[in-house]
């Protein structure tokens, strides 16, 4: 162990004078960073189109006369309603 005089700071190490890594460390720990947020622009809502009503329509109409009938089930019927609509136009 080395005795020092009193008022002479030592010399610094040759790993802190190269890499200055203990001043990156303190000031890493005074910034506070907040979190980035994303927030997706505001868009206004589009009207349905006449495809979205009918389908709309035509699952409502086809569960109240088949209750039991599966959400999947019930879309399925009504885009082939759809198709079978449009074909006789």
């Amino acid at each position: 162990m080395v005795k020092q005089e009193p008022g002479v700071d030592t010399p610094p190490r040759e790993s802190d004078e190269s890499s200055g890594e203990n001043m990156e460390v303190e000031a890493a720990e005074d910034v506070v960073v907040s979190p980035v947020v994303n927030k997706p622009p505001v868009r206004r809502q589009r009207t349905p189109s006449a495809y979205n009503c009918f389908i709309k329509e035509e699952i409502r109409r086809i569960k109240a006369r088949d209750p039991g009938i599966t959400h999947k089930q019930a879309f399925s019927a009504a885009s082939k309603n759809n198709m079978n609509s449009m074909l006789l136009y």
